[in-house]
């Protein structure tokens, strides 16, 4: 089970981020704060960090974590930021990904398991329609779990 970092300051949308990540089969830690980020950041395997946040920016928040000891933790940006020069601001900030509120449930799932793929933290083999998760000890055969 994967640990996420959910950095977003407004409940609903923290609420409901976390109840589909939990579903998913996520630990999921919350900040509203960046202040309050820092501090949960040593026990993320994954970041979901919103641009806007009360205390300072989450691009600020994305720039220490690169410059410090996290230069290397994935990190999705999940934010209303829409236009193209925000998207690369973002990327070029050090965002391993981007996301644009709102957004599909599928879509951010999908996102953060290829992230974690990346940074070799899920061990998911897919052969056509069979997905074995080495790191659950699942299999799924054309999307249905099977016993």
């Amino acid at each position: 089970m994967a640990t996420v970092l959910l950095v977003e300051d407004e409940p609903a949308v923290r609420l409901g981020v976390r109840l589909a990540l939990e579903r998913a089969g996520y630990r999921v830690l919350e900040a509203a704060l960046a202040q309050e980020a820092w501090s949960l950041l040593k026990e993320a395997e994954v970041v979901v960090l919103d641009w806007m946040l009360p205390d300072e920016p989450g691009t600020r928040l994305l720039e220490r974590m690169r410059q410090g000891a996290y230069p290397h933790l994935p990190v999705l940006m999940l934010t209303a930021r829409a236009e193209v020069r925000d998207r690369v601001e973002g990327l070029s900030r050090g965002a391993d990904d981007y996301l644009v509120k709102p957004f599909a449930t599928e879509e951010l799932l999908a996102r953060l398991e290829a992230l974690l793929r990346r940074a070799g933290k899920r061990k998911v083999l897919k052969r056509g329609p069979l997905l074995l998760d080495l790191e659950r000890m699942e299999r799924a055969w054309k999307g249905s779990p099977s016993p």
